[in-house]
């Protein structure tokens, strides 16, 4: 009996702490002002920090600061988001992608890709597109287009059709 109750004492505290970290998340996602985004992001990071909700949280400060034009306060907090779960997870795959376009806009081009070479189960064309982009910012048309065409090779293969990198490619051949 003891045991019964101790066990469902903690399954309602799970699910307290999953409702307040959610509560937390959608106060994100309903405010604009910035400084409110950045306390409510400290706070899911602190209190839930094990929750997907803290992960979404830093994703939503990071975009928040790209848009800003701050990318060292994103990339701060999608290295966070990255450490505080699984890295081969879809969402933990999804933050590596955002972080290596972050990363390569700051000019860390060697690092951005670093991260691409490890693949994605979850977003492989978009992991394709997106080393095409860097090599194509940074002048190497030869390995952009190869990454664009390998991008839509497998999007030819999953079933999609990607009108963009089918643009990309072309326009590069020509």
């Amino acid at each position: 009996v003891l045991g019964t109750l101790g066990w469902q004492q903690y399954q309602g505290f799970t699910v307290s702490k999953t409702e307040a970290a959610s509560d937390i998340y959608a106060s994100m996602l309903e405010g604009d002002d910035p400084e409110q985004l950045a306390a409510l992001a400290a706070q899911l990071k602190e209190s839930h920090s094990g929750s997907t909700y803290a992960r979404f949280g830093a994703m939503l400060e990071a975009r928040v600061a790209v848009e800003a034009g701050d990318l060292a306060a994103a990339e701060s907090a999608l290295r966070w988001a990255l450490a505080a779960g699984d890295t081969r997870s879809d969402i933990g795959q999804l933050i590596q992608l955002r972080l290596a376009r972050v990363i390569a806009a700051e000019g860390q081009e060697t690092e951005a890709l670093a991260i691409l070479s490890q693949g994605s189960d979850a977003y492989p064309v978009a992991y394709a597109q997106a080393e095409g982009d860097i090599h194509l910012a940074a002048g190497r048309t030869n390995d952009a287009l190869t990454a664009y065409r390998e991008g839509r090779d497998l999007a030819t293969e999953l079933g999609q059709y990607s009108v963009v990198l089918d643009n990309k490619v072309r326009t590069l051949e020509t």
